[in-house]
C-alpha cells in the first residue's frame, strides 16, 4: 500500500512500478535521466503540478529502471505520460497548470446520465458537490452537451427528456438558464457566469482555478463569522464575483508573509479585464 500526500512526487522504479499503477487508476509519470538539462528545469514545475491534480504525480529515472522506461518506449527525456487502462503521451509545453488540464481531461469525470433527482443527491453527497448543473435533453443530445460542458470543467448531471431545460444548483440555490439550449452563446455565459461555486476552503488547486476565471474573486483569509454569513448570502445573489475563504497555502500564504499580513482580503481581476 502507497500512501499518498497532497505535495509528494513519487519515485518509481522497475520493482514498484507495476504494483504502484495498477493500484491507482490513473497516474501521471515524467520519465528522466540525471544527465538531462530539460529535465532539472522541469522539476519544480513537476512538484508544483503534484500540488494541483488530484491523482498521484510520479517520476522514474530511466538510467537506473532501464527495463520499465524500455518497454514503455521512452527514448527521448523528459517524456511524461498518464498511466491508466491506456497510456496517454503528453506533447504540449512544460507549464504545471497545462499539463494538470491535460490531465484533468482524461481522468476527470464531469458528466453523469441519470434517472432522477435521487440519483443526483445520491451521487452530489458521495462526492461533495455544492455546485453543479442539470439539464433535461433528448438522448440524442447528451454527448454533445457532455463535451460542451467539459470545456468549462463544468459538473453536469443530465436526465433524458423531451422537455429541455437547464439549472444550475450552488450551495443549494437553484438557478434557471431562460433561452433555448441550442442558443450556445447564451449558454457560455450562463455556464460562465454560474460555473465557480463558492468556496469555502480555498487549496492551491482551486486558487489556480480562480487565476483562470472570467470573474472577479475576493478572497478573505480568516472571516469573522458575521462576514462568512453575509458573503455567503451575497454570492447566492451575486453572479459577478468569486468569493473564497482561507489563505494558508502555497502561494497566498508567500504573499501574505512577503508583505507581513497574517489577514487580508484578496481581489482578482477577472482574466481578460
Amino acid at each position: 500500500m502507497f500512501l499518498l500526500s497532497s505535495q509528494e512526487v513519487l519515485t518509481l522504479t522497475d520493482k514498484n512500478f507495476s504494483s504502484f499503477t495498477k493500484e491507482h487508476k490513473w497516474t501521471l509519470v515524467k520519465f528522466y535521466t540525471t544527465w538531462c538539462g530539460h529535465c532539472v528545469t522541469l522539476k519544480p514545475k513537476w512538484e508544483q503540478l503534484s500540488t494541483i491534480v488530484d491523482i498521484p504525480v510520479a517520476e522514474m529515472d530511466c538510467g537506473s529502471s532501464q527495463k520499465t522506461c524500455g518497454k514503455l518506449g521512452i527514448t527521448g527525456y523528459p517524456a511524461m505520460k498518464m498511466i491508466g487502462d491506456e497510456n496517454y503521451d503528453y506533447k504540449g509545453n512544460h507549464e504545471a497548470q497545462d499539463i494538470a488540464q491535460w490531465a484533468e481531461d482524461l481522468y476527470k469525470i464531469t458528466f453523469y446520465e441519470v434517472d432522477d433527482f435521487d440519483d443526483i443527491k445520491q451521487i452530489a453527497r458521495k462526492l461533495s458537490l455544492q455546485h453543479f448543473f442539470v439539464m433535461h435533453g433528448r438522448s440524442s443530445q447528451k454527448v454533445r452537451f457532455a463535451n460542451f460542458f467539459k470545456k468549462f470543467d463544468a459538473t453536469l448531471f443530465y436526465i433524458v427528456s423531451q422537455e429541455e431545460q437547464l439549472h444550475v444548483f450552488q450551495n443549494g440555490v437553484k438557478s434557471r438558464f431562460q433561452f433555448g439550449l441550442n442558443d450556445n452563446k447564451k449558454l457560455t455565459q450562463f455556464i460562465l457566469q454560474h460555473n465557480q461555486p463558492f468556496i469555502t476552503q480555498l487549496t492551491q488547486k482551486l486558487f489556480y482555478k480562480l487565476e483562470q476565471s472570467t470573474k472577479i474573486s475576493l478572497v478573505v483569509c480568516k472571516p469573522s463569522k458575521e462576514i462568512r454569513e453575509f458573503l455567503l448570502q451575497l454570492a447566492q445573489s451575486n453572479a459577478q464575483f468569486n468569493f473564497a475563504f482561507n489563505c494558508d497555502f502555497g502561494d497566498l500564504a508567500r504573499i501574505l508573509q512577503m508583505n507581513s499580513l497574517q489577514n487580508a482580503a484578496i481581489f482578482f481581476k477577472a482574466k481578460g479585464a
